[in-house]
């Protein structure tokens, strides 16, 4: 299997995971379910990762700096019209995201980061 490959497959168990613990934190929410299946069963993960490339690169400096004027200013976590995490934007704004999950969030978006950084140097 190659570098590039196997980095694909961690992107993708880290994205689920990651799902998988919002879930947990907001069970009734439908739209986490469904992009789950949506990233686990329904578009390739070269696809999600190319979105990713482009958001992440963009919006590294306001991730690392743990910015959340990133939920109120941007569209980073859509990924067209077929998925997002606007739900979880959506409790972010209202605050019903304690800082403590605030902060676990932020590590994920910064694990995703690296996985990104990682997979542009295998080019």
């Amino acid at each position: 299997m190659t570098d590039r490959l196997q980095l694909l497959k961690t992107f993708k168990t880290t994205l689920i995971l990651f799902i998988d613990e919002l879930i947990g934190q907001f069970p009734k929410d439908s739209e986490l379910i469904l992009m789950r299946i949506f990233l686990k069963d329904q578009i390739p993960i070269k696809e999600v990762m190319d979105i990713f490339l482009i958001k992440m690169n963009k919006f590294k400096p306001m991730i690392e700096n743990k910015d959340d004027s990133i939920f109120r200013e941007s569209d980073f976590l859509s990924f067209g019209d077929q998925a997002g995490f606007t739900n979880l934007k959506k409790q972010w704004l209202a605050n019903n995201i304690d800082d403590e999950d605030k902060a676990v969030i932020w590590e994920w978006l910064n694990s995703f980061i690296f996985l990104c950084e990682k997979y542009q140097k295998l080019d």
